[in-house]
């Protein structure tokens, strides 16, 4: 899949923004079979208008969210995500918080794909 290819929406993080792109998003000729928002929360109001449109989630659209939060493993349906390591991200803030730790350049820390209700094998 070329990445120039896969199109990218902005919202404000928010139930009002995140339907009206999902609007926008599936009022295409080919509307995707597949969303990866960056946050859980963005990710639970895109199932909440994809139910509301009438369409299944994941038998017509799979959705992954981004973060890990508790609410994602309790959603309806369960939310895949890419969980991120809440409690070493905070560790690391504490520690630069309280000068114990110098920040310098990037860091870059592990995900895990975590594989619940929300998403299927592609379709044909």
């Amino acid at each position: 899949m070329d990445p120039q290819s896969v199109p990218i929406f902005g919202t404000l993080e928010d139930e009002a923004s995140t339907h009206a792109a999902m609007a926008q998003i599936f009022a295409a000729a080919e509307p995707p079979t597949a969303i990866l928002a960056m946050s859980d929360k963005i990710a639970m109001y895109a199932v909440d208008w994809l139910f509301r449109s009438g369409r299944t989630v994941p038998g017509d659209v799979s959705v992954i969210g981004f973060d890990g939060v508790p609410e994602a493993a309790v959603a309806t349906p369960k939310l895949t995500t890419m969980a991120q390591p809440m409690h070493e991200i905070a560790r690391l803030a504490v520690d630069a918080a309280l000068g114990e730790t110098r920040v310098e350049g990037r860091r870059v820390l592990s995900t895990e794909l975590v594989l619940r209700e929300s998403t299927a094998p592609p379709r044909n």
